[in-house]
C-alpha cells in the first residue's frame, strides 16, 4: 500500500495546477455574474452559434465560475442601443453592430467595404487583429469605453426581395433597398438604388409592406428573421457589402474583473469567433439550398457583372476612406491595414 503524505498531496495538487492554468484560475475569484444582451432571437443562427456558444464556453473554461445572464430578441433594446447600455453600465456585454452606430464608430465600418474579402473566417480574424490595435481599437473600442470579446461579419451581402423580379442589376435601379450604414449606403446608392436604414428585426414588415422593394443581407440571417416568404427573387455569387457583428465588455466591467477572469472571457471569446464564422458560412450555403427548393428564383452573377462590381468596390473603399480622412479619422490608414491584416 502505497501511503500518500499530506506534503505530496499538497505537491501533487499544485502541480496540477499548473498543468491546467485553467483550473487553478477557477480558484482564484469569486462566482461573477455578467449581463449580456442582444437583438437576435434565440432561433437565429447568431444567438446559437455565437451568443449562446460564448456563454456555455465561459462556463465551462470558469468551471462555472462566471455565469452569465442572456437578455436575447430586443428585450433590453435594439441593435442601436447596445452601445449606450453598455457605457451607462445596463448590461455587462452586448452585440455592438458599428454600422448602427457608426457616427461613433465610423472606422469600423471597414467591414462593411465590399470587395475586400468573401471568406467569412478571413474576415473575423483580419477583423479581430484590427479591433486589437490601431486606429480602431483605439477610435471605437477605447475611445467608447468598451472592448471586443468576439467579432465576425456575416457572409456577403445580397439582394432580395417578394415582388420584384431580379434579371440583371439594371433591375435595381430606382428601387428602395434596405441598407445598414454608412458603407453599405454608398454601395445601394452605387447600384442605382434608395438606401433605407432599418434593423433587420424590421425587415420582414418593411418588405410585406412595401416600405422597401429589396432588402441587402445574408441569407444566413434569413431563417432567424422568418424572411424565407418574402424572397421570391434574389441575387447569388455577389458581395455588395457586409457587416461587422462584435459582442464587446464595457471597460469598467473589463477593469474590475480579476485576471484570472479576463483571461476565461478573452480565450472563450476567440473560441466563439472561430465557430461563429463557420457556422455563418454553413448556415448561409444550407438557406439558399432551402429556399430554392421552396421556389425562390436567384439571379447568379456572371463573370461580367463581378468584373464590373470589382471597379465599383474599389472606388467605394476609397471614397470611403477618403470622406473619413477629411473628418480627421485615419481611413486610408484603417482601410490599408485591414487589406493588410487579410493578407497575412
Amino acid at each position: 500500500m502505497t501511503i500518500v503524505t499530506r506534503t505530496t498531496l499538497c505537491t501533487t495538487i499544485l502541480a496540477g495546477s499548473l498543468l491546467n492554468p485553467l483550473l487553478a484560475s477557477a480558484q482564484d475569484y469569486d462566482p461573477v455574474t455578467l449581463k449580456l444582451a442582444d437583438s437576435f432571437p434565440t432561433t437565429h443562427v447568431i444567438s446559437v452559434e455565437g451568443a449562446q456558444f460564448f456563454i456555455d464556453e465561459v462556463k465551462k473554461r470558469s468551471d462555472g465560475k462566471i455565469s452569465i445572464e442572456y437578455f436575447p430578441a430586443s428585450q433590453l433594446g435594439k441593435a442601436g442601443d447596445f452601445l449606450a447600455l453598455l457605457q451607462s453600465g445596463l448590461v455587462d456585454i452586448a452585440y455592438v453592430p458599428p454600422a448602427y452606430v457608426s457616427e461613433k464608430m465610423p472606422l469600423s465600418d471597414v467591414g462593411s467595404l465590399p470587395g475586400l474579402f468573401s471568406d467569412v473566417c478571413a474576415g473575423s480574424r483580419a477583423f479581430t487583429k484590427l479591433a486589437a490595435s490601431g486606429p480602431v481599437a483605439e477610435n471605437d473600442f477605447e475611445g467608447q469605453g468598451i472592448k471586443s470579446l468576439f467579432a465576425t461579419p456575416l457572409p456577403p451581402y445580397q439582394i432580395s426581395g417578394p415582388k420584384v423580379p431580379i434579371k440583371s442589376l439594371d433591375d435595381l435601379e430606382g428601387r428602395k433597398i434596405r441598407s445598414t450604414g454608412a458603407a453599405t449606403n454608398l454601395v445601394v446608392e452605387a447600384l442605382g438604388g434608395v438606401p433605407v436604414n432599418i434593423s433587420g428585426a424590421e425587415t420582414y414588415e418593411a418588405l410585406d409592406r412595401g416600405t422597401i422593394d429589396f432588402n441587402l443581407g445574408p441569407y444566413s440571417s434569413y431563417k432567424g428573421y422568418d424572411l424565407y416568404d418574402q424572397t421570391k427573387y434574389g441575387t447569388v455569387g455577389f458581395g455588395f457589402a457586409n457587416i461587422i457583428v462584435t459582442y464587446s465588455i464595457s471597460a469598467e466591467t473589463w477593469g474590475n474583473l480579476p485576471e484570472a477572469a479576463q483571461t476565461v472571457l478573452s480565450e472563450a471569446g476567440a473560441a466563439t469567433a472561430e465557430h461563429l464564422c463557420g457556422a455563418l458560412e454553413s448556415e448561409n450555403d444550407k438557406a439558399i439550398q432551402e429556399m430554392t427548393d421552396l421556389g425562390s428564383e436567384f439571379y447568379r452573377a456572371t463573370p461580367e457583372d463581378l468584373a464590373k462590381f470589382a471597379e465599383t468596390a474599389k472606388t467605394l473603399q476609397t471614397n470611403w476612406a477618403k470622406a473619413l480622412d477629411a473628418r480627421s479619422f485615419k481611413g486610408t490608414e484603417t482601410l490599408e491595414a485591414m487589406k493588410a491584416a487579410l493578407a497575412n
